[in-house]
């Protein structure tokens, strides 16, 4: 790991490259001092241009993600997976349209592949699942991607798994401590208001969010999260 920084910093500073592999060691680097955790941490731009360097030269991008056409044969006949397609897909384009996105015209198949393995963590009948479900899809499905493009491991220990493992504890004995509820930011995503959570899905759908999600205020809830982990586990 280049000039020792710490694997806290490593990993933030590949996620906020992750969210658009075509920008620049600058731009990360700028976008790494604006962040709240790694902000102020001591790392120099020739670090972050070294890694950028290393990270653009192990990326093999996959092809497109291709999108499902609602009803077509790519959506099974099974009834449970159509199902949970169509109902996300009801949900995903009313969101869309509430945030005056253009509405999309089918969930993709990597999308729709984590939403149906996914399924058993959600209720399909309250509308703040069905959004976590397109949230959690979304998050795997772009995470998992990624992974396969750096011939990385895609295991449990990813912050994506640790949040679903977060919003499956949610309500036992221990919720979060009261103080980590008082700042939105680091208060987990189905803890925020409702139409917050509709604003990030929607947002899923946008070409550009990708580095928003996943960039200057992508790292949500670290902390919070691995507290309701890890009083799950114990």
């Amino acid at each position: 790991m280049p000039n020792q920084i710490d694997g806290f910093v490593y990993d933030h500073l590949k996620i906020i490259w992750q969210a658009d592999p075509s920008q620049t060691s600058r731009a990360v680097y700028q976008a790494a001092r604006k962040h709240p955790q790694i902000g102020r941490d001591r790392y120099s731009e020739r670090t972050v241009n070294n890694l950028v360097r290393k990270w653009k030269s192990e990326l093999v991008p996959l092809e497109p993600d291709r999108m499902l056409e609602p009803w077509s044969e790519d959506w099974g006949h099974e009834a449970e997976r159509i199902k949970t397609l169509l109902v996300l897909h009801d949900v995903a384009r009313s969101v869309c349209l509430e945030f005056g996105i253009t509405p999309i015209g089918g969930l993709t198949e990597g999308v729709s592949h984590w939403a149906c393995k996914l399924r058993a963590f959600f209720d399909l009948s309250i509308r703040l699942d069905c959004l976590m479900l397109l949230y959690f899809a979304y998050s795997f499905n772009r995470e998992h991607r990624f992974a396969k493009e750096m011939k990385e491991p895609f295991d449990l220990d990813t912050d994506v798994s640790k949040e679903l493992m977060a919003w499956h504890w949610r309500g036992h004995e221990s919720t979060l401590p009261d103080q980590s509820l008082e700042q939105e930011d680091t208060a987990p995503l189905w803890m925020q208001e409702e139409e917050h959570v509709a604003w990030v899905v929607a947002h899923d759908f946008s070409p550009t969010w990708g580095k928003y999600r996943f960039g200057d205020i992508g790292f949500r809830l670290n902390t919070a999260v691995q507290e309701e982990v890890d009083h799950g586990n114990s």
